[in-house]
């Protein structure tokens, strides 16, 4: 996995089942062993919707630093 040359974010819920853990566990260990080194928080008992306003307290700083 190469291509990506930006900071990127991953944020996971443990009860998503729409994007399922393991397979977020694949992706950043795929993208780490390309030398992409993402930002990754996991939101424990969270499913793919409550995810998004989960990570607000992380993701919105994420943001912030990128245009800071």
């Amino acid at each position: 996995m190469t291509g990506y040359d930006r900071p990127l974010f991953i944020g996971q819920g443990t009860n998503d089942t729409d994007v399922p853990a393991p397979l977020t566990a694949k992706l950043v260990a795929d993208l780490q062993a390309n030398g992409v080194r993402p930002e990754v928080h996991v939101y424990p008992g969270l499913d793919h919707s409550a995810t998004v306003a989960g990570s607000l307290p992380d993701s919105m700083p994420f943001v912030a630093r990128l245009f800071g």
